[in-house]
C-alpha cells in the first residue's frame, strides 16, 4: 500500500510539475504585452528565482557527495549551465518574441531527439530503427504545426526566424544534457541544477547590466509581477516536484508523464493568450509527441 501511495504521489508531482513548466510560456508572452524585451525579463526572472536556488545549493551542499569533486568539476558546472540555462533560456526567449506559445512548446519538446543525435555523435552510441523513425516522426509533426500556424496567418519570415531561435535553445538545452551526464552522479541532481542555475543567472545578470542598466527597473508593474509568478510556478516548483517525482517513478515514467506538456501549453495558450486551436495543429502534436515518446522510452 505504501508503495502504491508513493507512486501516486511521484506521477500527481511529475504531472503538476509538467503543467507548471508548461506555464512559463504564458508568462513570457503576457508580459511582452508591457513592452519589455527578451533580456531584460530573463534577468527579472533569474532575479526572483536566483535566492532559492543558491538555498538548494547549500542545503544539498552539505550531504556527503558519491564522489569527490575536483576544480575541473566546477568548470564543467560553469560551462554546462551558461549552455543549459544562460544561452538557452536567452534563445527561448528572443523566440517568442516572434512565435506563439505553442509551437514553442513543441520545438522545445522536441530536446530529446537531439540528446540521442548528440550521443550518436559524440560519444557514438548506435541510433537503432525505431530510434530513426521516431526523430523523422517529431519533425515531421513539427513541419506540420508550422503549416497549421502559416495557414492561420502566421509571417513566414517571424516564424522561421522564432523558430530558428527556439531550436538553437533545444540545441544549447541538449548540449547541457548530454555533457552533463558525468556530473550528476558526482553533484546529486538538485545540487547539479542549483549551480547550474546560479551561474547562468550570473551570466545574465551581467548581461543585463551591460545591455539595460538602470532601465531594468523603469517596466510597468504587471512586468515583475509576471517575471515573480514565472520565477515561483514556472521555474523553482517544477523543478523540486519534478525532481522529487523522479526519486520516486523513475525516470522513464516521468518522461511519458511529460508528454502533458506541449497539450497544456497549447490549452493555456487558447484560455489566457486567445491563440487559436486547429486539427492540423493538434495532429502535429500528437505526432511530436508520439516521437519524442518512442525515443525517451526506447532511451532509457
Amino acid at each position: 500500500m505504501k508503495k502504491n501511495t508513493a507512486w501516486i504521489r511521484g506521477v500527481v508531482w511529475v504531472l503538476t510539475g509538467a503543467v507548471l513548466f508548461s506555464s512559463k510560456a504564458i508568462f513570457i508572452k503576457l508580459a511582452y504585452r508591457y513592452d519589455v524585451t527578451a533580456v531584460p525579463l530573463l534577468a527579472l526572472r533569474m532575479g526572483f528565482s536566483f535566492p532559492a536556488f543558491a538555498a538548494m545549493a547549500a542545503i544539498y551542499r552539505r550531504r556527503e557527495s558519491p564522489e569527490p569533486i575536483t576544480g575541473r568539476d566546477y568548470l564543467f558546472v560553469l560551462l554546462t549551465g551558461l549552455s543549459g540555462y544562460y544561452f538557452a533560456s536567452l534563445f527561448d526567449f528572443i523566440g517568442l518574441e516572434y512565435v506563439n506559445a505553442g509551437i514553442e512548446r513543441l520545438i522545445l519538446f522536441s530536446y530529446p531527439t537531439l540528446v540521442v543525435l548528440f550521443s550518436w555523435l559524440f560519444f557514438r552510441k548506435r541510433i537503432s530503427r525505431i530510434q530513426a523513425a521516431a526523430l523523422a516522426l517529431t519533425y515531421i509533426g513539427i513541419a506540420i504545426v508550422m503549416q497549421s500556424d502559416l495557414r492561420a496567418g502566421s509571417s513566414p519570415e517571424q516564424l522561421l526566424t522564432g523558430s530558428v531561435w527556439i531550436f538553437l535553445c533545444s540545441v544549447c538545452y541538449a548540449l547541457y544534457l548530454v555533457s552533463s551526464g558525468h556530473l550528476i552522479p558526482k553533484y546529486g541532481s538538485v545540487r547539479y541544477t542549483a549551480n547550474a542555475m546560479m551561474a547562468a543567472s550570473a551570466a545574465i545578470f551581467i548581461h543585463a547590466a551591460l545591455t539595460e542598466g538602470a532601465s531594468l527597473f523603469s517596466y510597468a508593474p504587471e512586468v515583475y509581477l509576471y517575471a515573480f509568478l514565472m520565477a515561483v510556478f514556472a521555474t523553482i516548483l517544477p523543478s523540486l516536484l519534478i525532481a522529487e517525482g523522479i526519486r520516486h517513478i523513475g525516470a522513464a515514467p516521468a518522461s511519458i508523464i511529460g508528454a502533458v506538456g506541449p497539450v497544456a501549453t497549447i490549452l493555456m495558450a487558447w484560455l489566457v493568450l486567445g491563440e487559436t486551436i486547429t486539427a492540423l495543429q493538434l495532429l502535429g502534436s500528437a505526432i511530436v509527441m508520439l516521437g519524442v515518446g518512442i525515443i525517451s522510452v526506447k532511451k532509457e
